[in-house]
This record gives C-alpha cells, sequence and structure tokens, in this order.
C-alpha cells in the first residue's frame, strides 16, 4: 500500500523537517558506542566458495540476491533461545547460499528499550503535530529515520533529506516489503 499524497506531502512538509531537527536531534546518542548491531558483529562474512567478502549487513543484503525458493528470514526457536537466519545467495556465476544469523530481531538491551520508548514518545508527538498524517505513514516515516540515524549515522537532516528523495523516486512506500520471519519452535533434546 503507498502512502497518500496527504501523508507524502506531510512527511516532506518544512514543518516536519523542523519537527525532527528538534526531536530526534539527540537520537545519535542511542546508538552503540561501537557503532555496530546486533548483526553487524556477524561481518565481514566471505563466500566460501568464490571468496566474496561482505564487510556489512548493507553490502550483504544489496550485493547478494534472494533465495528464489524461499525470501522469508527464518526464526527458529530453540531451547527458549530466538535465533533468526537471514539466507541469500552470492551473485552469478557463484550462486552459492550464504546465511547471516542473530539472537534477535529486536534490541532487548536497556539501549534499545530505551530507543522503543522513545519512538512511542515521538509517535505520540507526531499524532499530535500532524492529525493528518495517518497511522501508517507516521509510524513508517519515523521507523525509516530512527534506522537511518541509529544504525546508519545520519544526522536528523540528512535523514529526512533522503526521506523525501525516497518519496519522491517511489523508492520508499512504507515497510511493505519488510522480510518477512518465519517461526518454528524447536525443542531442545536432552541426552541421558
Amino acid at each position: 500500500m503507498q502512502f497518500s499524497q496527504t501523508d507524502r506531502d506531510i512527511l516532506k512538509s518544512r514543518k516536519m523537517a523542523h519537527f525532527l531537527r528538534f526531536s530526534l536531534a539527540a537520537l545519535h546518542l542511542l546508538r552503540d558506542v561501537s557503532g555496530k548491531t546486533p548483526v553487524s558483529y556477524r561481518f565481514p562474512k566471505k563466500c566460501s566458495k568464490c571468496g566474496k567478502i561482505y564487510h556489512s549487513p548493507d553490502a550483504f543484503l544489496s550485493e547478494t540476491d534472494e533465495l528464489v525458493e524461499n525470501s522469508n528470514d527464518i526464526c527458529y526457536q530453540i531451547a527458549g533461545k530466538t535465533r533468526i537466519f537471514r539466507y541469500r545467495n552470492c551473485k552469478k556465476p557463484c550462486m552459492s547460499t550464504l546465511v547471516v544469523t542473530s539472537e534477535e530481531r529486536r534490541d532487548s538491551s536497556p539501549g534499545g528499550l530505551e530507543k522503543r520508548r522513545l519512538f512511542q514518545n515521538l509517535e505520540s508527538s507526531l499524532k499530535n503535530s500532524f492529525p493528518g498524517l495517518s497511522c501508517k505513514a507516521r509510524h513508517d516515516g519515523l521507523l525509516y529515520l530512527f534506522r537511518l540515524i541509529i544504525l546508519e549515522g545520519f544526522k536528523p537532516d540528512e535523514a529526512h533529506e533522503l526521506l523525501i528523495q525516497d518519496l519522491d523516486s517511489g523508492s520508499f512506500q512504507g515497510f511493505v516489503n519488510e522480510p518477512k520471519v518465519a517461526v518454528e519452535q524447536f525443542k531442545q533434546k536432552r541426552t541421558v
């Protein structure tokens, strides 16, 4: 589902830029000191078949292809722990299947909980400040900005400018194409 023209106009407005400049100014302080996300500790990743090295999660996603058979991330819950597996294919001619695992999709550390609290507060402020903005545009637009600022290190003004460019080009229409997660449960086998 695409954003309405009203949603797009509000997200791109000067009033929104002003709101974001002040509301998201300290957001970069919530970044992990190392600058890494839980998944980025799995990098660099090397293809054992062709030797291609993927230096970051972004490089892994942009320089590989989705599996033809299954484009879902798979979430396994094994012995009470959650593991998420993202399968991708190395580019032609290699086509080797690669996987990156992470413990959790959400950051449940104190910093992650603080980010979630701040997100909820900002979403509420957006609702009050921009009553014409749909719930989906409010949530997805803010999530897009959070990811750019916290994960990619953009400043709020830069992140908003990129949001405007992506809205204008049609490359961002919300998170309808987010990788889906299939959940499977496994019981731990106990050896006697």
